[in-house]
């Protein structure tokens, strides 16, 4: 099934781009987007007016103002909020701004919210940045998870959506899902439960964590990380991951993970790595692919023929780790030209302009939607970059 993307113009995001287009979407007073057919990608937005750039002050305005972007840009594209999926959203300080987001987040999706995770995280500039996908032509179904309390008048989001056989779960913490309390015996035992949250969940919807495609895991502290996938399944191995410390997340917990599932009629499959790549056993496959999409795990800047990170700072690691996912798609039949969306991970915002330079040079014309942040750890080196692209080769162009 072809797979469109929209990329909006946020504090991530370098330019538009879109897969297998269609037609351009125009916003009046934006640059030129393109549009799609089943799903839409959109950059991380902050409280930005799209047209004077001038900045919303406050938490509950930035929400506000990032939101009525997104609103403005689906109707561009055809669709409304109501056809958004999932979200993530990043805050500076989660402690103090949480609860005036979700406050001002709950009034946009009054019915049948998206799914969503929000943590804490250093922003290139304001308190919110916002980051979703959207499913066009009447995709989306909020579904139901037996047994577990409805979130309707409590947070604005649900548990999990589906549109189009891919199944996207809320980011899930250690909770006893009956009684919304944490479970006791630490991150290890913390773990298990979220992915058995997340595993409860996916199954609703009619995947499971045998067909998990990727899984985004948060930390309190890297140094805590306990792995806990099956060893094997119907996909025939584990999926594509992205693990960062970050500044915090709501509520107790130390772990929150969020995963992308797929039913069993998009036939998943594991992506097989470039034969020079060397590597020991690590709870994560490199990339997965179904539905014409493929889901790359986060990439550091290590050279995978010699396992040592790239010297010389966050410009070539950023090199090398685009460099890994250009290899890795190549092996999975796309290339990088069709990459229609990004995650960069940071040890500190100050290397923002030097990725930068390093990062546009792969797409120098249709890069990706984009978010940038700066998580509180990294496994190693100072960049992680996560991306999600179209399976056909060849299908990216540029609409001007």
């Amino acid at each position: 099934m072809a797979r469109l993307a929209v990329a909006a113009l946020g504090c991530g995001c370098l330019g538009v781009a879109a897969t297998v287009v269609r037609e351009p979407v125009r916003v009046p007073g934006w640059p030129e987007l393109k549009g799609t057919e089943d799903m839409v990608y959109v950059s991380g937005l902050g409280g930005m007016d799209m047209r004077t750039g001038k900045k919303a002050a406050g938490v509950g305005n930035e929400t506000r103002q990032a939101l009525s972007s997104l609103s403005e840009l689906m109707q561009a594209a055809g669709g409304s909020l109501e056809d958004v999926v999932s979200c993530g959203v990043m805050l500076a300080d989660l402690k103090r701004d949480f609860g005036e987001m979700n406050a001002a987040y709950a009034k946009f999706f009054p019915k049948s919210p998206p799914s969503r995770v929000a943590v804490q995280a250093g922003l290139a500039g304001g308190s919110v940045e916002i980051k979703c996908i959207a499913s066009l032509r009447g995709g989306k179904e909020v579904v139901a998870v037996p047994g577990w309390p409805s979130m309707a008048g409590k947070v604005p989001l649900s548990m999990v959506t589906r549109a189009h056989g891919t199944v996207y779960a809320s980011g899930m913490q250690g909770l006893n899902m009956s009684t919304f309390r944490p479970v006791p015996g630490g991150v290890a035992a913390e773990t298990a439960q979220t992915l058995a949250n997340v595993g409860e969940a996916l199954e609703a919807a009619g995947s499971g964590l045998d067909l998990a495609l990727g899984c985004e895991v948060s930390l309190a502290d890297m140094a805590a990380y306990v792995a806990a996938f099956p060893k094997a399944g119907r996909l025939g191995g584990l999926p594509a991951r992205i693990a960062v410390q970050v500044g915090g997340l709501a509520g107790s917990g130390r772990v929150e993970i969020r995963c992308t599932g797929a039913t069993p009629g998009l036939r998943p499959v594991l992506v097989t790595a470039p034969a020079h790549w060397k590597s020991g056993p690590v709870p994560f496959s490199f990339a997965t692919k179904a539905g014409g999409m493929v889901y790359v795990s986060g990439m550091a800047g290590i050279d995978m023929a010699t396992m040592r990170m790239a010297p010389g700072g966050v410009g070539n690691e950023t090199r090398q780790a685009l460099s890994n996912i250009k290899e890795l798609l190549e092996s999975a039949g796309t290339t990088i030209e069709n990459v229609v969306e990004c995650e960069v991970s940071l040890a500190d915002m100050a290397d923002f302009k030097e990725m930068n330079a390093a990062y546009a040079p792969f797409w120098p014309q249709a890069p990706p939607a984009r978010a940038a942040v700066q998580v509180g750890g990294l496994f190693s080196g100072r960049v992680e970059i996560k991306c999600t692209a179209a399976a056909g080769a060849g299908s990216a162009e540029l609409v001007v």
